[in-house]
């Protein structure tokens, strides 16, 4: 059996090579990158499977049935197999044909749950959250910034907004003057936020290129100079 420093060293010397590996990528696309993400790709899907199995699965379809079962509740069965049939209808989706119409039931109704529940939570968690916030920052900071927050917010929304007049003009439908100058103002807000945005996520990756960097540097001098020859 090896030893926890002999993992490690093992461990420590597959992420070096991965490293390098990803790494070729500046000298262009190769099959040694292509291996690299192919692991990444296969082991992601391969743990998400595994995932869905036993947390789902098994947690939140075959347990609950099992469970149900000595009770004799014939309400409480149906209730929990109904997860059970809707997941075995949905199989039928991968079928060509008329059967697969089976599958679109259950389909349908998750794609409506799900769509109910994200605009749910867009309207009270975004739209109304940032609403409040920006009205309790007139309260809490000074009015320069909550005004600034405020102009940002109403301005953001009216760009988003496409609404036009009933009269047409020749040069076609427009938007009212006063919602073209929101927009025009929200436009620069959206600019702002997503060149920040894009800012956070290049520092991120910055430094997760530094952090494999320090890596192999220490693998070299720490693991593969004492392994080698004297």
């Amino acid at each position: 059996m090896m030893s926890q420093p002999m993992i490690d060293l093992l461990w420590t010397t597959v992420g070096f090579f991965l490293t390098l590996m990803i790494l070729s990528y500046i000298l262009g696309d190769n099959p040694l990158f292509r291996i690299a993400t192919y692991i990444l790709v296969g082991t992601s899907a391969g743990y998400l499977f595994t995932l869905v199995i036993y947390q789902v699965v098994i947690q939140r379809l075959i347990f609950p049935l099992i469970y149900a079962l000595p009770t004799g509740s014939i309400v409480q069965i149906s209730l929990t197999a109904l997860p059970v049939i809707a997941s075995f209808m949905l199989l039928f989706k991968l079928i060509s044909g008329n059967l697969s119409a089976v599958g679109s039931l259950p389909l349908a109704y998750t794609v409506g749950v799900g769509a109910a529940v994200m605009i749910t939570g867009t309207v009270t968690g975004t739209i109304l959250a940032q609403a409040q916030a920006s009205i309790n920052l007139f309260g809490s900071t000074g009015l320069l910034e909550a005004s600034v927050v405020l102009v940002g917010t109403i301005t953001t929304l009216a760009y988003f907004h496409f609404g036009t007049g009933s009269t047409p003009t020749p040069q076609g439908a427009k938007r009212s003057p006063l919602i073209e100058v929101l927009a025009w103002v929200g436009k620069i807000f959206i600019g702002v936020t997503l060149g920040a945005l894009f800012a956070g996520v290049y520092l991120a990756a910055l430094a997760a290129l530094v952090n494999r960097l320090d890596t192999l540097r220490f693998v070299i001098e720490n693991v593969l100079f004492k392994i080698g020859p004297s």
